[in-house]
């Protein structure tokens, strides 16, 4: 299931990204993914995210997420 990304404050509430339900991140993926190249796509999705610095674990899951977002909707 995709859901479209929310934002960092829902109902007037700041949420970390960690704390975003997994749908939303597929559905900011595959927003990002239609709207940057490829090699853009990770920090687009940083940016949004407000996230300055991306470990490596970060940077995977966000990966992830655009792999499975790549895949539901059928893009490169």
């Amino acid at each position: 299931m995709v859901t479209a990304f929310r934002g960092l404050t829902v109902a007037g509430v700041r949420r970390g990204h960690g704390q975003i339900p997994y749908p939303e991140p597929l559905g900011l993926a595959s927003e990002i993914a239609l709207s940057f190249p490829e090699g853009e796509r990770i920090p687009a999705m940083a940016a949004r995210l407000k996230i300055a610095r991306l470990p490596k674990s970060t940077r995977e899951k966000l990966a992830e997420a655009l792999k499975a977002a790549q895949t539901l909707k059928g893009t490169k």
